[in-house]
């Protein structure tokens, strides 16, 4: 048994690594990245989230994401201004641009999705989704 789960879990790297490659090249032409993406995204559910957050939401380290940040402000899609009730912090929002650029990366990402479950029954995707969560519950213990 434990050779079949070395190798599902060789297989589930392969597959975390075809959807990664996969979703960059689909974001490409739109000069995103799926980090970029995912950062965008988490920033338009949350935008008042912590940059240490961030950074542990998009599974990135801290100085990753703080180089992303000033990435994404130099190319206009967020903006960042000192919190009204303590000057140390700063607050990351989506500026007008980026929510631009995030309705526009949504479709490639979800068609991108649609091909990764090609073929799966709603009923194998939910057990897909199960295991997985099961999964990581065993890892974040």
């Amino acid at each position: 048994m434990i050779k079949h789960q070395i190798e599902l879990a060789r297989d589930f790297k392969q597959l975390t690594s075809e959807l990664r490659q996969n979703m960059d090249k689909a974001l490409l032409p739109l000069g995103i990245t799926s980090a970029q993406y995912s950062m965008l995204s988490i920033l338009s559910e949350d935008p008042n989230i912590s940059g240490a957050d961030l950074a542990r939401k998009c599974k990135v380290t801290p100085q990753t994401i703080h180089k992303m940040i000033v990435f994404s402000e130099n190319e206009g899609w967020i903006k960042r201004e000192r919190h009204p009730s303590n000057d140390k912090n700063l607050f990351t929002t989506l500026s007008a641009r980026g929510r631009r650029l995030l309705s526009k990366a949504r479709p490639a990402r979800l068609d991108v999705i649609k091909v990764m479950f090609k073929g799966f029954s709603s009923s194998e995707v939910q057990a897909f989704q199960r295991l997985m969560d099961k999964a990581c519950k065993n890892l974040a213990k």
